[in-house]
């Protein structure tokens, strides 16, 4: 057990899109997210609004979430103070650390943003429709396959 611990109590912010659904309603890609996770500050005071969770279905939007996950994770650079702490096909939790991100934790980001480069993996199966806005959306990143 280990003892002199001080609880405290930790943020996770969520960057995330929408799971994407075809006219049966059977999931064709699950949401992808990006999650940062960090203690709060002892003096931290909680909001008292919740953001509009309205789902919505238009093409556009539900590649703008998926554009969002990728420039979220786009912001992890080498000189990052970043910990990837765990890294699925759709789900990339990071959270801060005094040294530069290293070279293990890269190669789990380039994994996971491997998807949004070829539009592979989970990205595979999506509506052409949905396809074609998020390389608009993603259009100006290098080495992009659309």
């Amino acid at each position: 057990m280990i003892n002199n611990v001080n609880p405290r109590d930790i943020s996770l912010k969520f960057t995330n899109s929408q799971p994407i659904f075809n006219e049966e309603e059977e999931c064709l890609v699950p949401a992808h997210q990006v999650i940062f996770m960090s203690v709060f500050p002892e003096n931290f005071q909680p909001i008292d609004h919740i953001q509009d969770l309205t789902i919505y279905s238009h093409e556009g939007r539900l590649a703008s979430t998926l554009a969002r996950v990728f420039e979220r994770t786009q912001k992890i650079t080498k000189e990052s103070h970043t910990r990837i702490n765990y890294k699925s096909r759709n789900t990339l939790l990071v959270s801060s650390k005094r040294n530069e991100i290293e070279e293990r934790e890269m190669r789990l980001l380039v994994e996971f943003e491997s998807a949004f480069y070829n539009l592979s993996g989970l990205l595979e199966k999506l509506p052409e429709g949905i396809k074609r806005n998020l390389c608009y959306l993603i259009k100006d990143r290098e080495d992009h396959k659309c």
